[in-house]
């Protein structure tokens, strides 16, 4: 079984606060994966390339890994693994693999509302992409041939909302029925302004959405 770990970066600003962190979170990812018996990958874009343009590179590299690698998980950048579980061992792959939150709240609305528009029942979730994992068979499952055309039409048909890849894959799976694995809160677990703190014993991966790494290094 081949299996991967990949994460996606832009050049970090000098004056970013956590930048003098990167080294010190890849090498965290990369143990991991090396305990995972999984190869890994960091890959870094130019500073200009957008924060949303990221989001939906990650997705095409997803699929591009899948074509190599029978089994791949993503991480985004600040995604720091707490866990000896081997995440490939513990999650279906053949299923899209990622965790369901209630936040942020305007994604999940536009979600619902999309959803809502075409006589579909709503949608009071959206799929957070800093943690999720395909393999093969989630790939066709998900019809990556067919994502860019429906994102696109997405586009076309809701002008208005957003662009982006967390409320596009919400929606493409709920209206597609697209099978999925949600891996639970201690698998991605969100700090962020409104949650500032953690059990270190309850949780896999960290997901330090404010970027204050100061509480772990």
């Amino acid at each position: 079984m081949k299996r991967i770990i990949f994460s996606l970066w832009a050049d970090v600003d000098d004056s970013s606060p956590w930048k003098k962190y990167v080294p010190t979170i890849v090498e965290k990812q990369k143990e991991y994966a090396h305990m995972c018996g999984a190869n890994y990958r960091a890959y870094t874009y130019r500073a200009s390339t957008t924060y949303d343009q990221l989001q939906f590179i990650k997705l095409h590299m997803l699929q591009e890994h899948t074509e190599k690698w029978d089994e791949v998980l993503y991480l985004d950048c600040d995604v720091i693994p707490m866990t000896k579980a081997n995440f490939f061992e513990t999650h279906d792959l053949d299923k899209v693999c990622f965790h369901y939150t209630k936040r942020p709240l305007w994604k999940r609305d536009e979600v619902s509302l999309m959803l809502a528009s075409e006589g579909l029942e709503g949608w009071s979730l959206v799929a957070n992409t800093g943690v999720i994992a395909l393999n093969k068979t989630s790939v066709r499952n998900l019809a990556f041939s067919l994502f860019e055309n429906r994102a696109f039409k997405i586009k076309y048909d809701y002008p208005d909302v957003t662009v982006n890849n967390e409320i596009y894959l919400s929606y493409i799976i709920k209206k597609y029925n697209v099978p999925y694995c949600d891996i639970g809160m201690a698998w991605n677990y969100i700090v962020d302004n409104q949650v500032p703190n953690f059990s270190p014993a309850t949780v896999h991966f960290l997901h330090v959405s404010h970027k204050d790494f100061s509480q772990l290094f």
